[in-house]
């Protein structure tokens, strides 16, 4: 597997609220470890941030950070790349979409092998 890079340096904040139970917090530290080359993502939680990374290239385009709160955890900020070599979305409310899918299907849902 490629070693996974950090956000670049361009990147756009996202308008992304999300909050989550302990139980789904414990889900999301899981992470995903691609297994095949049709896994396009690896998704690993270093505290407080979980980090989006495409499988093949090692680029990192999101990054979200999960913070405690009274219900369990919630998301306090997110972020999404913006160069254009690693990655070719530009819309936030797609990238929005994106996340939330693959935070759903990935890493909450039932089947651990959804590919987005």
């Amino acid at each position: 597997m490629i070693k996974p890079r950090p956000l670049p340096k361009l990147r756009v904040q996202l308008p992304f609220e999300r909050n989550f139970t302990e139980a789904e917090v414990l889900r999301l530290k899981r992470g995903i470890e691609p297994q095949s080359m049709e896994d396009r993502w690896h998704i690993l939680f270093k505290d407080p941030w979980l980090h989006f990374v495409r499988s093949w290239t090692g680029f990192c385009v999101y990054k979200v950070r999960v913070e405690s709160d009274p219900a369990g955890c919630k998301v306090s900020e997110a972020w999404a790349s913006r160069e254009k070599r690693q990655y070719s979305v530009t819309d936030v409310h797609e990238d929005v979409e994106l996340l939330s899918g693959a935070i759903d299907d990935l890493l909450l849902g039932p089947s651990r092998t959804t590919i987005l």
